[in-house]
């Protein structure tokens, strides 16, 4: 238990060489731990949808790959929409409707009179009864249902 240079310098020695051991630790765990976090999802991004999740993914070939839309035997990237795949532009000349009065109604029914049923979001019901016609539009009488 006595104190001597030699036990000293041994003691310092160790924990030099404790203090570079965690220091070597300390720079390669991260990359260590990216590394294999890497590898798995690496593992996982093979595997496909249940209920296949046992089958690996296949790369396409080529040929496949030609028919892909925007590919050189595809189709067009953007689809051409012509016929009964157009636009249609009807509702772009519709006139709108109790726009401050009735917001949100995404259901309108029409009742075999004509009144027109909606429900806003807030969940009131309201009736609009048709008026006459006032210089070719049709005019609408709006009440709030109880």
């Amino acid at each position: 238990g006595s104190w001597t240079p030699e036990s000293t310098r041994a003691t310092l020695a160790l924990q030099c060489l404790l203090s570079l051991c965690a220091w070597a630790l300390m720079r390669t765990l991260p990359a260590l731990t990216i590394a294999l976090l890497a590898a798995f999802v690496h593992r996982c991004c093979l595997r496909m949808a249940d209920p296949f999740g046992d089958v690996a993914g296949l790369p396409i070939d080529e040929a496949r790959a030609a028919l892909f839309t925007g590919g050189p035997n595809g189709s067009a990237f953007p689809a051409a929409l012509v016929g009964v795949f157009e636009s249609n532009r009807r509702l772009r000349g519709a006139t709108l409707l109790f726009t401050e009065e009735v917001v949100g109604s995404e259901c309108v029914g029409v009742a075999p009179n004509g009144d027109l049923l909606m429900l806003d979001r807030n969940g009131f019901v309201f009736r609009a009864t048709p008026q006459q016609r006032k210089g070719g539009a049709l005019a609408y009488e709006l009440s709030k249902e109880r």
